[in-house]
């Protein structure tokens, strides 16, 4: 009876290690941890050596158990050919899966060139989930604000900026004060750049910290966003050549007057401790002449054949609707850039419809 016990304990035992699934898994593509309590997956490397092209699913099957592909490990595209990466936008058929890098997710991964996120939830770990890219790389796709999102708020913490602030029910000095603290922290943390190749677009400067002027206007466009301030009263806008690019802002009293936020123009208006308005953003900055003694003297454009005539300079601007700047994907925030300076300063132009946040 005894030997019997013995005998079925060990049937038992070997049972249960058939009938429970592994704790990896590898496909013709990746390596798998799978999670048996919560039926969850990470990515943990690619193990088609030869491959340029690859695509992160929403989850695996195994031993017919759905595990849902919620995050990807360091260093998972390593000593891989891989140049495109693509998040399935099979994601949107289950909303509450949300994908993550986790930190040093992308270290090594020399030959990525192309990542696009179809799939509407990304997030990256705080602060290093997209350290590793190349200045060559390009994010793009539907998911791309919502991982701009879960940067911002992450960063704003971080530097104890608030999130979401209602600023209309607030004394106006308080949404200047931390405009500005704003603009010290992204100065202190982003540079320009001209080695990025996508430096214009506001998710590659977020995950490399360089960019051009444009790209980091977008940044701070962005931050401002989700601190609170409201989507139309943040723009970016540059002259068409890009030497210049500032961001303008505006406050809930003073509808019509914009106030000019220069990150990069005068080192000591953003190295002082104490906050002054005066030192920062300047009062009716758009005063016609003042920008066009600038055109005039940089001899950035060309209004006209003989060079004489600057009835039209201020067709030279353009006002940078676009949050992101992405090459495809995101198309309810692709909005059209405002070539006509003077339109856009009298309130012309068409509102693009009020922000959308997301939300797990």
């Amino acid at each position: 009876m005894k030997i019997f016990n013995l005998i079925l304990l060990a049937l038992v035992n070997v049972w249960i290690a058939f009938a429970l699934p592994a704790s990896t898994y590898e496909d013709s593509t990746f390596s798998y941890e799978l999670s048996t309590s919560n039926k969850r997956a990470v990515i943990t490397k690619v193990i088609d050596k030869k491959a340029t092209a690859v695509t992160i699913p929403p989850f695996v099957t195994v031993e017919g158990q759905k595990y849902f592909v919620t995050e990807v490990d360091k260093q998972f595209l390593g000593n891989t050919n891989v140049q495109i990466l693509h998040v399935s936008s099979d994601f949107n058929i289950y909303p509450n899966i949300v994908l993550n890098f986790r930190n040093f997710a992308f270290l090594g991964a020399y030959n990525l060139r192309t990542i696009n996120l179809k799939g509407n939830k990304i997030t990256a770990s705080a602060f290093n989930g997209l350290y590793g890219l190349s200045d060559n790389v390009l994010i793009y796709g539907d998911g791309t604000q919502y991982l701009i999102q879960d940067v911002c708020f992450k960063l704003l913490k971080s530097w104890k900026l608030p999130t979401l602030k209602d600023y209309t029910i607030l004394p106006v000095d308080d949404m200047k004060k931390d405009l500005f603290t704003l603009a010290k922290r992204v100065k202190e943390n982003y540079e320009i750049d001209s080695n990025v190749m996508h430096d214009d677009n506001a998710a590659v400067v977020f995950a490399l910290g360089r960019g051009s002027r444009i790209g980091i206007g977008r940044v701070y466009r962005n931050l401002a966003l989700y601190m609170g301030v409201e989507y139309h009263r943040v723009q970016v806008i540059a002259d068409k050549k890009s030497h210049y690019a500032w961001n303008f802002v505006s406050t809930p009293l003073n509808n019509g007057t914009w106030y000019f936020v220069d990150i990069y123009g005068n080192s000591k208006n953003l190295d002082c401790c104490v906050y002054n308005s005066d030192f920062f953003m300047h009062q009716n900055t758009f005063k016609w002449n003042i920008l066009e003694k600038v055109y005039k003297e940089k001899k950035l454009a060309i209004p006209s054949e003989d060079n004489d005539d600057w009835d039209n300079w201020d067709k030279e601007w353009v006002v940078y609707n676009d949050r992101i700047g992405c090459e495809g994907g995101v198309n309810q925030y692709v909005y059209p850039d405002v070539d006509n300076f003077s339109i856009w300063i009298k309130g012309k132009v068409t509102v693009p419809p009020k922000y959308i946040f997301f939300y797990v």
